[in-house]
């Protein structure tokens, strides 16, 4: 299994069988200068949200990367994965180093047991590592006994305004079929340390975190999408741009997107739903050294105007940071999916970068304020319908 995944999805409207008559939905929903205070998440949405007994194609995970300013990129992760062949949940946690070089350390642990999940609160236990978290703040211990060459002990404060959906969404449901998304820390300031090689240094960085679950494989709802956060001068973005399957189009032919712009003090722009931004995005050969053939866009651009204000968010793709075969390193397909991909001369993927620069326009009458930062972005291409 790859060391790094794809996660982001908040869509709106109902997920339906390809023969059911598709709903009649709202879809769009935007707030520009919100209030304070700021919307606030629950507890309970960033604790476990997928059945505790074994279905199927059900999945979860709790997902953080972070930017350290020796110039490293962070990724760690808390899985509920499919161990199909003996029909139970597996438990995983993951923790990737990339350097600015190209260089990456990566390593894991997985179990069957020794595990405990929280419904109530963000609380995972998988092994000797752990994850505890209050919303505010989230301390993650990844033990070098489990995880062999990497270990780390670090604690991410949030900075600015959780990203909550403007028309209270979080997930693609119809009975038991749900994939949802929140994000509880669109920036926090990470500080702990980093144990490699057998040697520990402190570190700090500037943190992201959000979670995923679902009750049924992504392929089949989705035929691609893009997904980004970045930290830029005093603000911090989240962006998404999703591509529904036709049978979950609901005549919505240019996709779904979000679009989260905050400060520390206030929310600036938060949109969502079928051309809630314009998002310009060329396609290109993916540098990807395995699959120059999987869905890339060397540049990104989202745009919205609103209140006689134009925002717009302008991102490249920098320094390649990693990949995987969906169909062949990833449980996000079902067998059938995987036996299709497998017929598929461009096969499904997912691919990761560094994004920078990462440009943000703030624009009012004739006055324009232009900031710069860097995040990181990713490509998810399943095609695997129409």
């Amino acid at each position: 299994m790859n060391d790094f995944t794809g996660r982001h999805l908040l869509m709106d409207g109902a997920a339906v069988s390809p023969t059911a008559t598709l709903p009649a939905v709202p879809l769009m929903a935007d707030t520009i200068r919100s209030e304070t205070p700021f919307p606030r998440l629950e507890l309970w949405e960033d604790g476990r949200r997928i059945p505790d007994l074994y279905k199927p194609d059900n999945f979860e995970w709790w997902y953080f990367d972070a930017q350290l300013t020796d110039g490293r990129t962070l990724v760690l992760v808390f899985y509920i994965d499919q161990d199909a062949g003996e029909r139970r949940f597996v438990y995983r946690v993951q923790a990737t180093v990339a350097s600015p070089n190209g260089q990456r350390v990566a390593a894991g642990y997985v179990t069957h047991q020794d595990v405990s999940i929280s419904r109530e609160r963000p609380e995972i236990h998988i092994g000797k590592s752990f994850l505890r978290g209050d919303l505010d703040t989230y301390r993650m211990v990844m033990d070098a006994s489990d995880l062999g060459k990497l270990g780390l002990d670090v604690t991410i404060r949030r900075t600015f305004p959780p990203r909550v959906s403007p028309a209270n969404r979080e997930s693609i449901v119809q009975a038991d079929k749900i994939i949802g998304w929140v994000c509880p820390v669109p920036r926090g300031e990470l500080t702990g340390t980093i144990m490699m090689n057998g040697e520990t240094a402190a570190v700090k960085g500037v943190a992201y975190h959000d979670h995923n679950w679902g009750t049924t494989t992504m392929g089949s709802v989705l035929h691609h999408w893009i997904w980004g956060r970045a930290a830029i001068g005093p603000y911090t973005a989240v962006y998404a741009s999703e591509y529904p399957n036709q049978p979950y189009e609901n005549g919505r032919t240019d996709g779904l997107q979000q679009f989260f712009i905050a400060s520390e003090r206030e929310v600036l722009i938060n949109v969502e739903g079928s051309d809630a931004a314009r998002v310009t995005a060329v396609p290109a050969a993916n540098p990807d050294p395995r699959n120059g053939s999987a869905y890339y866009c060397p540049r990104v651009r989202f745009e919205v105007e609103k209140n006689g204000r134009r925002v717009a968010l302008e991102a490249d793709a920098a320094q390649f940071l990693g990949s995987f075969d969906l169909a062949t390193e990833s449980k996000f397909l079902s067998p059938e999916e995987i036996a299709r991909a497998a017929r598929m001369e461009h096969r499904p993927w997912y691919s990761h970068f560094v994004a920078a620069p990462v440009t943000l326009s703030i624009t009012a009458t004739s006055n324009t304020e232009t900031y710069t930062g860097q995040g990181v972005i990713e490509f998810m291409d399943f095609h695997l319908n129409a």
